[in-house]
């Protein structure tokens, strides 16, 4: 923004408001450039209808890309390296998303929601064309979760004998009192 910014003030000297306007972008130029540095964490969203929303704007930015580069707007270069760059950052944020959405609900015990976001993630990183340690990484996560999803409904086809008794219980509770 400040390279164009100059460009225009050189082409245009007069246009109003182009100093303080080359200023501020400058400044945050040179804030961005210390916060390069700094690794801020990424707080994924908590529902699935904010990650979808979060998702469509990133394929939709990686389309705009691809259309830049059509037009001849990217150089080819940049596009050969950054479009790898933007599929993972793609890849990451879904597999992480609905990885994150499948152990909240396996901690609120909706283990057929769990199983569906663990499906679609693996299915996701199967499919993906990326194969690289952080698919291997979290596979192998997706696998102990799976497995953890997999052990509750073990222990309990195990032992039926509580639902059962609860239900002698309960049938005793509205069958006609006897007088002894």
């Amino acid at each position: 923004i400040a390279e164009n910014l100059v460009g225009l003030k050189q082409c245009e000297p007069n246009t109003p408001n182009i100093d303080s306007s080359l200023k501020f972008a400058c400044d945050q130029a040179v804030s961005l450039k210390a916060q390069s540095g700094t690794a801020s964490p990424l707080v994924l969203p908590d529902n699935e209808q904010a990650l979808f929303t979060v998702l469509k704007h990133m394929r939709r930015l990686l389309q705009v890309f691809t259309n830049l580069h059509q037009y001849g707007k990217v150089d080819a270069n940049e596009y050969a390296t950054q479009l790898p760059r933007l599929q993972k950052l793609l890849l990451r944020f879904e597999v992480e998303g609905y990885m994150k959405l499948g152990t909240q609900a396996l901690n609120m015990h909706q283990h057929g929601s769990a199983r569906t976001y663990f499906e679609f993630t693996y299915n996701r990183l199967i499919g993906s064309a990326v194969t690289d340690e952080y698919t291997q990484q979290q596979l192998a996560l997706l696998q102990e979760l799976m497995d953890h999803l997999d052990r509750p409904s073990e222990t309990a086809g195990a032992a039926p004998a509580p639902d059962e008794q609860e239900k002698d219980d309960s049938t005793d509770l509205f069958q006609p009192k006897k007088k002894w």
